[in-house]
C-alpha cells in the first residue's frame, strides 16, 4: 500500500493524498516545500521539504542546433501546464524557502532561495532573458516574464547606462546654451 500524506497549508489539513497527487499540486504550484506534511494521520507535522520525492527536478532543457536553448515540452514538469488550472503567474511563498534555478545558454544554475536569485538579478548577474524555473512553475520562463523578480531599475532592464544618458544630456545642454548666446 503507497503512503497517505496529509498537508497542512495555513493552517488548513488536507487530504489523505498519495505521492502522486502531491506532485501534481506541486507542479500546479498549490502545495511547496514550505508547507506542512504528516503520514500519521496528523499527530506529527514536518516540513515538507523532509520529503525530497514529492518535489520533482526543473525540467530539462533541450538544446537547438543553432544553439539557442529551449524548454523540453515532453517534460513532466510541463505536462500538466496545459491545464486551465496551471501557474498562477506569481511565484507561490517568494520569501520562503522555494527553490530556484536559472539557465544561460546550457548552463543551469542552482538551486537558489528566491531572495538569493533576486539579489543575482539586482546585480545584474541574472538578466532578463535567462530561463528560470522553480517549483510549480510549468517550465522555464524568461527572468523578466516572473513578477516581482526584476526589479525596474535592475541593470539588465535599463536602457542605457546612466553614464551615456548624462553625457547626452549634457552636451544637449551645451549645445542649447550655445545656440543662445550665438543669438545675442
Amino acid at each position: 500500500m503507497s503512503e497517505r500524506y496529509f498537508i497542512r497549508i495555513r493552517g488548513e489539513v488536507q487530504g489523505p493524498y498519495d505521492e502522486d497527487r502531491l506532485q501534481t499540486l506541486v507542479r500546479r504550484g498549490r502545495f511547496s516545500r514550505s508547507h506542512e506534511v504528516s503520514i500519521d494521520d496528523g499527530s506529527t507535522w514536518s516540513r515538507a521539504s523532509e520529503f525530497p520525492d514529492l518535489f520533482p527536478l526543473p525540467p530539462a532543457l533541450k538544446v537547438r542546433q543553432s544553439g539557442a536553448v529551449e524548454t523540453n515540452r515532453d517534460s513532466p514538469s510541463t505536462a500538466d501546464a496545459r491545464d486551465d488550472d496551471w501557474w498562477s503567474g506569481e511565484p507561490d511563498d517568494v520569501g520562503s524557502d522555494t527553490l530556484w534555478f536559472y539557465a544561460r545558454d546550457t548552463l543551469q544554475s542552482g538551486p537558489f532561495l528566491f531572495s538569493e536569485i533576486k539579489r543575482l538579478a539586482d546585480e545584474g548577474a541574472l538578466r532578463p532573458d535567462d530561463l528560470v524555473w522553480s517549483e510549480g512553475m510549468p517550465g522555464w520562463l524568461e527572468a523578466a516574464s516572473v513578477p516581482g523578480l526584476l526589479a525596474a531599475s535592475s541593470p539588465g532592464r535599463r536602457g542605457r547606462p546612466w553614464w551615456i544618458v548624462s553625457i547626452v544630456v549634457a552636451a544637449l545642454l551645451a549645445g542649447i546654451a550655445w545656440l543662445l548666446r550665438s543669438f545675442r
